[in-house]
């Protein structure tokens, strides 16, 4: 276990920031478990309020079978988790005047023009008698693509499996196959050799009906694939050059980036997943890794794709409080009050995030955004945000209790296996810890 180190806030004792050490002191228990029963190689929990930090650890192991302990400073794939710093990216360029919330898309990626819809048209329950089912129909889209359907997930692409048809698979492996999240990707090194560039995956979304009109639903989708394209073009310049420039150095995030320096390899954990039969296996060793090894393909996607950004907690906790303390690092306004305020708002009033196990989640920009406590299972507030990685990473921001939390372990989609609830007991008990 490590504790306390490479970590760029304050350390003070709990209580000093109204925070029970006693019940604080449960989630050392509770990963130290999960870790005993093999549920987990190991994780990284880190608790900060009112920006202090009054639990920082890292327990288990970076690669279980050499041993090889995870610490504070450990690299971890963010996949998803990439979403809210390309977000705020992208915000940092629209205080600059680059580009409007609601240009269209097609300004810099004419490819996605003249969309149309895949639309169900169901007959009448008394013409199912006579053999008559719902029927497809294809209708023009009702307008363009903002950058704003895009950062709020509501743009009606269909890259997610569940909502493409099946006569649409040959096009969708053309995105999907080779990013590690076509089915065929799951456990075995295609994620290291796509057929094509990631410029030509972006570009075959374009070729896919939307499921729905801009706009008009939330659901999960290539957007962040399409927003990153889009500011590489508005630009002239790569994601990775933009977001270091514009986002990662001025916070110091400097152990952040989309490929892992050969000096740093060693801090790089090893992803792990569930074969057929659950069993626990090795997914992605860092030397074999695309990470590490073909940095000049520049496979960089900030959806998540490839694994997104690697970072460390350290570093993402710099992010995580800037937008807790109103676009502000260390004296320096990196996002306007109001521009954090308008992120970081549920922008779905009429949908809802349906990836949580909770109810009672809208979307802002890139984040999660809790609009209610009625109906759900565990403590939070009106107005927490925060967002995953599908290699294990969880994050969340609240506002109202100045109150930061990270949960970070290295299995890929363990949020999403059955058994899985170590990032809600975390958050749980990092709430039930204030006084």
């Amino acid at each position: 276990m490590t504790t306390m180190k490479n970590m760029p806030l304050p350390y003070c004792d709990p209580e000093e920031v109204g925070i029970s050490a006693a019940k604080l002191g449960s989630i050392s228990n509770l990963i130290s478990k999960a870790i005993d029963d093999k549920m987990i190689p190991g994780a990284v929990t880190v608790i900060a309020r009112k920006g202090k930090i009054v639990h920082a650890e890292a327990q288990g192991y970076k690669d279980m079978e050499a041993k090889s302990p995870l610490a504070l400073d450990s690299l971890f794939r963010m996949y998803s988790q990439t979403k809210p710093l390309v977000a705020a990216l992208t915000m940092r360029l629209y205080e600059k005047g680059l580009i409007l919330l609601d240009m269209p898309i097609t300004q810099f990626l004419p490819e996605f023009s003249n969309l149309i819809v895949n639309s169900i048209e169901y007959s009448e329950p008394s013409d199912h008698v006579r053999g008559c089912y719902a029927q497809m129909l294809e209708t023009p889209a009702c307008r363009d693509i903002t950058i704003r359907d895009l950062l709020t997930m509501s743009s009606g692409f269909s890259t997610h499996f569940p909502m493409v048809a099946a006569s649409h698979q040959a096009t969708l492996e053309k995105v999907w196959r080779g990013t590690g999240f076509h089915p065929s990707d799951l456990l075995s090194d295609s994620i290291n050799n796509p057929d094509r560039s990631y410029e030509e995956m972006v570009l075959a979304v374009s070729q896919l009906p939307l499921a729905s009109h801009p706009g008009r639903r939330w659901h999960y989708s290539a957007d962040f694939d399409v927003l990153t394209l889009l500011l590489e073009r508005a630009t002239g310049s790569p994601i990775d050059e933009l977001i270091s420039k514009e986002l990662l150095e001025p916070l110091g995030m400097l152990d952040s980036d989309f490929y892992c320096h050969p000096e740093k390899l060693d801090r790089l954990t090893t992803e792990y997943g569930w074969d057929t039969d659950g069993n626990m296996v090795v997914r992605d060793r860092p030397e074999t890794s695309e990470k590490s090894i073909n940095p000049d393909r520049k496979l960089m996607s900030g959806n998540g794709l490839f694994g997104g950004i690697i970072s460390t907690p350290g570093d993402y906790l710099r992010y995580a409080q800037m937008m807790l303390d109103n676009g502000i690092w260390k004296g320096n306004q990196l996002l306007g009050r109001k521009t954090v305020e308008l992120m970081t708002t549920d922008h779905i009033p009429d949908s809802e995030v349906d990836l949580f196990k909770v109810p009672g989640y809208g979307f802002g920009f890139g984040v999660g955004v809790r609009r209610t406590l009625a109906g759900v299972h565990m403590p939070g507030s009106v107005g927490e945000f925060g967002w995953g990685g599908a290699g294990g990473t969880s994050y969340f921001v609240d506002p109202s209790e100045e109150l930061v939390g990270l949960f970070f372990t290295h299995v890929f989609c363990y949020q999403f296996h059955p058994l899985a609830d170590l990032y809600d007991q975390f958050q749980a008990r990092a709430y039930q810890s204030l006084l």
